[in-house]
């Protein structure tokens, strides 16, 4: 006699998938950010230090800099050694070299060359540099000029609310950093 097959395991039953309820399902909809309408404005940098300085302030606020390269002019002081005909600006400029290695040329109305010792973004510095000259008998004038130079604006931030952007505006100044709100387009 063949001996009855052994009982197999009846198969369990498959999962019966109830619909949730309606109010179930509306308490699992996920809430939609209101989107920024307003962000931070950190200035132009040009000098590399300082913006480092700004974007680590931001990181440790807890923001990523958002950095945009563009190109802006800025008001200078440059210090002016003097005019001169072209081939004698040219040896004046290869004799101030030999004390600021930063020294250049522009042209000037009537076929002159301007020979300037250097651009200062901070007046401060230019002085600075203009009483070594003097000490080492070089004599300058300041020269007030308009220069585009290429840098980076720097944006941080994502606000819904003018008032939450401000407190980060109050935050970020105590720590260092010149900052305004700006409109999100």
């Amino acid at each position: 006699m063949k001996s009855p097959a052994p009982d197999k395991p009846a198969a369990s039953p498959s999962p019966v998938k109830t619909p949730l309820p309606v109010a179930v399902k509306q308490a699992v909809a996920v809430v939609a950010k209101e989107p920024a309408r307003f962000k931070l404005d950190a200035g132009f940098y040009f000098l590399r230090d300082r913006q480092a300085k700004a974007e680590k302030i931001i990181r440790q606020l807890g923001y990523e800099p958002q950095l945009k390269g563009t190109k802006q002019t800025v008001a200078m002081t440059r210090l002016k050694v003097g005019s001169y005909a072209p081939v004698e600006a040219k040896a004046k400029l290869i004799e101030i070299r030999k004390l600021v290695p930063d020294a250049f040329l522009l042209p000037e109305a009537g076929g002159q060359a301007a020979l300037y010792a250097g651009s200062y973004f901070l007046l401060d510095e230019g002085r600075k540099s203009a009483d070594r000259l003097y000490a080492q008998g070089v004599r300058v004038e300041e020269v007030p000029a308009k220069v585009a130079i290429k840098g980076q604006s720097i944006t941080f931030g994502g606000f819904s609310d003018r008032d939450a952007a401000e407190q980060m505006v109050l935050k970020a100044r105590a720590a260092g950093l010149k900052v305004g709100v700006i409109a999100v387009p």
